[in-house]
């Protein structure tokens, strides 16, 4: 009866003791797991902060198949932009196709770029990248080959945006464009500077 008794005590205390160092690695492991994942997952701060200038912008992936904007020659033309497989604008449109492309893959929330050549006396250029992790637009914009602008407002110039869409403006002329912008679409006031038409569309 006695070495039942002494039998069930031992039993119980190295029970209690597997349980103790169960729940010791248990909490190991969890401490373990929640680490990687902050190596892992940077937050969306350090996204954003990728893309706070131009040498950022064009170091990312997404934009690697084209030459970096700064470094184009300042003859650069439509032409040399069709064959380098820019969506170009103008008394033709060429390879519209790339911006079917790129506004699919933003509805689907997946990272995209396109470059956009356009102009009637020089041209204007404007690389926009959509980036998913950080859900914005950026936008970089170079006047510099404008002959319509003035030497003061020849630039290139980064803009970040909440989104981008088509938007019919009824209130003006009743014309359809494509714009990036900041805020509601429907609060869209074309004079803020919350937004930046990239094209008329129709």
């Amino acid at each position: 009866m006695m070495n039942t008794f002494k039998n069930r005590v031992q039993s119980g205390i190295l029970l209690l003791c597997m349980m103790c160092i169960l729940c010791a690695c248990g909490e190991q492991y969890v401490e373990e797991i929640d680490s990687l994942e902050e190596i892992d997952r940077p937050s969306t701060a350090e996204n954003q902060e990728e893309f706070s200038d131009l040498d950022s912008f064009y170091r990312n992936p997404v934009t690697q198949p084209y030459e970096d904007i700064r470094t184009l020659g300042e003859n650069y033309n439509k032409e040399q932009a069709q064959m380098d497989g820019c969506f170009v604008i103008g008394a033709m449109v060429h390879n519209d196709y790339l911006y079917s492309e790129f506004m699919e893959q933003h509805q689907n929330k997946e990272d995209a770029f396109i470059r956009v050549v356009q102009g009637t006396d020089g041209i204007m250029i404007d690389d926009i990248l959509y980036d998913s992790s950080a859900d914005k637009i950026y936008l970089v914009h170079d006047s510099t080959r404008d002959n319509s602008a003035a030497e003061t407002d020849k630039s290139i110039t980064l803009y970040e945006f909440e989104d981008i869409a088509e938007y019919y403006n009824d209130n003006g002329n009743g014309r359809l464009y494509w714009i990036a912008f900041n805020g509601k679409i429907s609060d869209i006031d074309f004079d803020s500077d919350e937004i930046f038409i990239i094209t008329l569309i129709n």
